[in-house]
C-alpha cells in the first residue's frame, strides 16, 4: 500500500510518531519520583513489620536515630505474631527541597502479643518523617496517630 502510492512521508511521521509514544512510555517507567519512592519504602517496610523483620525493619532508619531504633526495637519485643497487616490511604508530601517527606497511613491488622495472647483486630494510624539519605529515604521520626482523630498517641500504646 504504501510502496503503490508513494506517500513514504506519511510512513516515516508514522513511524517518528510511534517512536516518540515509545519513548515517552520508556521514559514514564523508568523516572521514579521522591514521592514514588517513599510511598514503596512505606509498603516494603510493612511488609518488613508484619514478617517480624527486625533487621530490615531497622534498614528503613535513619543510622543517627538510636532512640527510635530502640523504640522499634521494643515494639517487636511486645509482639510474637502478626497475622495480617493491610496498609490504606497512603499519601506522601515531599518538603525541604526534596532532603524530607512525610508519609501518613493506615495499618491495620490482627496482632498476637506476647503474654496476652490474640489481641484481636487493630486499627492504626501513623505519620513518618523521612530523610533522603544519599539515594535512600529513611525515617527519621514516627508518630503514631489516633486512628478516629488523628492526635498523636503513645507510639506503644495498646490504643486510643
Amino acid at each position: 500500500m504504501w510502496s503503490q502510492r508513494r506517500r513514504t512521508s506519511l510512513l516515516i511521521a508514522t513511524i517518528i510518531s510511534g517512536a516518540g509514544i515509545a519513548g515517552t512510555w520508556l521514559i514514564d517507567e523508568l523516572v521514579v519520583t521522591d514521592r514514588e519512592q517513599v510511598t514503596a519504602s512505606v509498603l516494603t517496610l510493612a511488609d518488613d513489620v508484619r514478617r517480624l523483620d527486625l533487621n530490615s525493619t531497622l534498614r528503613f532508619i535513619s543510622p543517627r536515630e538510636d532512640d527510635l531504633k530502640h523504640q522499634v526495637e521494643l515494639g517487636f519485643n511486645l509482639i510474637s505474631e502478626i497475622e495480617y497487616l493491610t496498609i490504606t490511604d497512603v499519601s506522601v508530601d515531599v518538603f525541604g527541597e526534596g532532603g524530607r517527606a512525610r508519609s501518613h497511613f493506615r495499618a491495620n491488622g490482627r496482632i498476637h502479643v506476647k503474654g496476652h495472647g490474640d489481641i484481636g483486630h487493630q486499627p492504626t494510624r501513623w505519620e513518618l518523617t523521612w530523610q533522603k539519605e544519599g539515594s535512600d529515604w529513611k525515617v527519621v521520626d514516627i508518630e503514631r496517630l489516633n486512628p478516629i482523630t488523628g492526635e498523636t498517641i503513645a507510639t506503644l500504646s495498646r490504643g486510643p
